[in-house]
This record gives structure tokens, sequence and C-alpha cells, in this order.
């Protein structure tokens, strides 16, 4: 990502050395009784599956996604 690659320094960790980015994101087809929380939910949960698997990740959840149910 464009953001390790700037080798921005952060506190030595057993893992990097430099600042990385780990995000969620979320897609839902728009639905008139779905409230918004749900949207919010899916790109939480994505946010910490990313997490959940290392640094730099990206983790995209949708409407079908398994995330969902």
């Amino acid at each position: 990502m464009a953001v390790e690659r700037l080798a921005l320094p952060c506190k030595p960790s057993d893992e990097n050395q430099c600042v990385t980015v780990s995000l969620g994101l979320a897609s839902l087809v728009p639905d008139a009784s779905a409230p918004p929380e749900q949207l919010i939910d899916l790109a939480d949960r994505a946010l910490y599956q990313a997490k959940a698997e290392g640094r730099n990740r990206t983790v995209c959840y949708g409407s079908t996604d398994e995330a969902a149910d």
C-alpha cells in the first residue's frame, strides 16, 4: 500500500517498524427498512477481520457476504 511505501517510522514492534493501514469496507444495496447501523456494523466487522489477519490489509464485505448475516 502507498502508506507503507512512505516508510513513516513508528514505535518498534515485533512485526513492523513503520506505519501501515488496515481497512474495513462495506457496501449494501439501499433498503428503506435497513437501519444505517447495519452498514456501520458490516464495516466494523470487516475492520476487525483485517486487523486479525495482520497489518496492512483491506477486507470488504457486501450484502451477500457471510458477515452480513
